[in-house]
């Protein structure tokens, strides 16, 4: 936008002046209109809607400081300049024009280098003004876009993890997303063997980027539980998925747990907290640990497949949370941490089932968390042996 598609408005009850206004705001190249009395300039500014205007207070065609006034209301929020220029220059008449909302005033008779140099500051204002509103505009249209894509994406994403069984009686999940998009993954599948499939999955940031290959891993967790792949199998593919298809920057920590009836715990950990096994009051955070790379950082060739089994007594519980818990913030600003958190752990009963296990473990952290505003997301899993 440039001063060719401006617009001024120059309003006098005297010919001479509307001409010469007019004639230096047209060599700037400026498209100029004029008006002799107040009610013509009122009409023309609703109905051309200028960008900057002119104004002789001193008429006997209307009241000048009513009209500034009347112009000021009808522009709403558009910022549009008025330059004051009249034979009135006395300073009560002044302070009258810039109480009405006047942006400029200059005494006739009338001074072209003056006005030429006014103009120019005020069109850079307007330019200004002008670029800012198309600005805020594309970044009210580009957040709604980005908003309905979280929706769209959010939609899939979901109605691919509806498969996920999280009623099932021996585990318990809870996702809390920092934004409107959880980037964490948590999937539960009961195999056919019986045994319990469950993958805990933190990608790299949160929100809609971090959810890149939850969808893939998503489709590939729910195919090999009805497999039966095992869990050095499972690992190994989903690390090529998202070698393929993530940027560089980008990975996914994650657990892949296999829990047999028989109470035998196989599990491949890359980039996660460790887990803890809680069981009569005791805690075990030596037991499950990670051991590997994150997903999706090492070439097939590179990638490490190891598999660890810890054998769970009966009624133990393993309880398996995303960084974004034990780096969780308190009004205070203080972190929760491994101590806290397992102090929480500490307080349950032995012989809670496992959703009521859960939630008193949610409602502690969401005591301790306060009005504190939530920076990552949030997975927290636990399933009873």
């Amino acid at each position: 936008m440039d001063s060719n598609s401006m617009k001024l408005l120059v309003v006098d009850n005297e010919e001479i002046y509307r001409d010469i206004i007019s004639t230096c705001a047209s060599a700037r190249g400026l498209q100029t209109r004029t008006a002799a009395s107040m009610d013509e300039a009122f009409n023309i500014f609703n109905e051309w809607q200028p960008d900057l205007v002119s104004l002789e207070v001193l008429s006997s065609n209307g009241d000048g400081i009513k009209l500034i006034r009347q112009l000021k209301e009808a522009a709403n929020d558009r910022i549009i300049p008025i330059m004051v220029i009249t034979f009135k220059s006395d300073d009560a008449t002044m302070n009258a024009c810039i109480q009405a909302g006047a942006d400029d005033f200059l005494a006739k008779p009338f001074n072209d280098i003056l006005f030429n140099t006014r103009l120019s500051t005020h069109l850079r204002n307007v330019l200004f003004s002008k670029e800012t509103f198309q600005k805020n505009r594309d970044l009210i249209y580009f957040q709604s876009m980005i908003e309905r894509e979280h929706r769209m994406a959010h939609q899939v994403l979901a109605h691919a993890m509806d498969r996920s069984e999280d009623e099932d009686e021996k585990v318990a999940v809870t996702r809390l997303a920092a934004t409107s998009f959880n980037g964490d993954i948590a999937l539960i599948k009961r195999r056919a063997d019986n045994g319990l499939l469950l993958f805990i999955g933190d990608f790299t940031g949160h929100g809609l980027p971090a959810s890149i290959g939850a969808l893939p891993l998503t489709q590939a967790f729910f195919k090999a539980a009805s497999e039966n792949s095992s869990v050095a199998e499972i690992a190994h593919h989903f690390n090529s998925i998202l070698i393929d298809i993530l940027p560089d920057y980008m990975f996914c920590a994650a657990y892949i747990i296999l829990l047999n009836t028989d109470g035998m715990l196989e599990y491949w950990g890359g980039g996660m907290p460790h887990a803890f096994i809680v069981r009569e009051g005791e805690i075990d955070m030596q037991s499950i640990r990670s051991k590997h790379m994150p997903l999706g950082i090492l070439d097939r060739e590179e990638f490490e497949d190891t598999v660890t089994q810890v054998k769970l007594k009966a009624g133990a519980k393993v309880v398996v949370a995303s960084d974004g818990v034990l780096e969780m913030n308190n009004d205070d600003g203080n972190m929760l941490g491994d101590e806290k958190f397992i102090n929480m752990l500490s307080q349950q009963s032995d012989h809670a089932e496992i959703g009521v296990f859960q939630a008193n473990i949610v409602d502690q952290l969401v005591t301790f968390q306060g009005d504190a505003e939530q920076l990552d997301d949030i997975t927290l899993l636990s399933v009873k042996a």
